[in-house]
Order: C-alpha cells, then structure tokens, then sequence
C-alpha cells in the first residue's frame, strides 16, 4: 500500500510539474504552506522547500509597493471566503513580476477555516485590454478546474492536514479505499481514524 501511495503521489507530482499556473494550499491561521505546485520555483526563481519552510515568505517577496496594499485586502477573505489580487512579487535577480493571484477560503461544515486554496498566475502584459484580461481568468478557471478534477477524481487517497494534524481536505478516494466520507473526516484530527493499538505503539 505505502509503495502504491508513493507511486501516486509520484505520478500527481509529474502532472503538476507541467502546470503553468501556480496551486497552494495553506493553513488558515499561519499561512504554513500544506501544498504547492512545483510551477512555484520557475515563478519565484525559488525551491519550493522555502515556502514550506518559511510560512512568512509569501508575504516577503511581494514588491515593497503593493505590500501594505495586499496586507490590507486579506480580511476581506475571512469575510466573503474569495479575494481576488493583482501584484507585483521580487525574484531573487530582482526582476519584478505582476501576478493574478485567486484566493478561496475552505470552511468545515461549523464554519471554521480549514485552509486557504489559492491559484496564481504570472501577467505577461499589465497593460492588456479587456479581451485579454478575460482570457486570461477563463485559463485560469481552466487550471483550476483541471487541477481539482485531477484531485477529485484521482482513486488514490489525497489528503492535507493543518499543522495541528487536523484534515483539512480528503478527496473523494477514501470512501472505497477507508469507507469514510470526505465530510466524516474533515476537520478531525488523523488519530481519530488510526486503531488504538497503532496510536500505542506510535505507528501512525
């Protein structure tokens, strides 16, 4: 099972490789990096690893001009659970890029927040017209569809926990392969669906 769980998360990890646009999801209280597309590093001109390990680094390389700006838009997240951002970020050569950024709050089925999805893309043209505005929000709905239907529909179980060990997404998967729900699980820490005798013996 573990070699079958590898495999998957392999061939997930080559599909997402091809991405263009940038996937995340993050921890809605920290803002800890749960996942994140390797399209992140050609992006950022980072390695991925740094945005799991520094929660703060989003927030570091968006340009000193729009900074105060994107900070001052993120509570309109908790509030409408979307948010819509235009920005510039700092590559480490210090080339400055615009981003489209798509942010969307998941809440469990109490309401609270589980975790932050978000979709990015790079803006090639600031100053492109209506038409080209469009299409560039209708490919990037297309991303995000594909990369959910991707998730959804996969037969392998993918799952995010927060940093508390809390499941903030389980996708479909687990029904045939655990008999659970997806709505069962959310929002519950994994201990509660590991046998006592795992929890005992510190195998989980």
């Amino acid at each position: 099972m573990d070699e079958m769980l590898r495999s998957s998360q392999q061939g997930l990890q080559e599909i997402f490789q091809s991405f263009n646009d940038i996937a995340w999801s993050a921890d809605p209280i920290a803002w800890k990096t749960l996942f994140l597309t390797p399209s992140a590093e050609v992006v950022y001109g980072r390695p991925v690893s740094d945005f799991f390990d520094n929660p703060d680094l989003w927030r570091s390389l968006i340009h000193p001009d729009d900074r105060d700006r994107v900070e001052s838009l993120i509570p309109l997240l908790f509030s409408t659970g979307r948010l819509n951002l235009e920005y510039q970020i700092v590559r480490p050569s210090g080339e400055v890029r615009w981003l489209y950024h798509r942010l969307c709050l998941i809440r469990d089925a109490n309401g609270e927040a589980l975790r932050i999805d978000g979709m990015a893309t790079v803006i090639t043209d600031i100053k492109s017209d209506v038409t080209e505005r469009k299409q560039a929000e209708a490919a990037i709905a297309s991303s995000e569809r594909q990369y959910r239907n991707l998730v959804e529909t996969s037969q392998d179980f993918i799952w995010s926990m927060n940093v508390e060990g809390y499941y903030t997404f389980v996708n479909p998967a687990v029904k045939q392969i655990h008999g659970y729900d997806p709505e069962e699980m959310i929002g519950r820490p994994l201990t509660d669906f590991v046998p006592p005798k795992h929890i005992a013996l510190g195998g989980f």
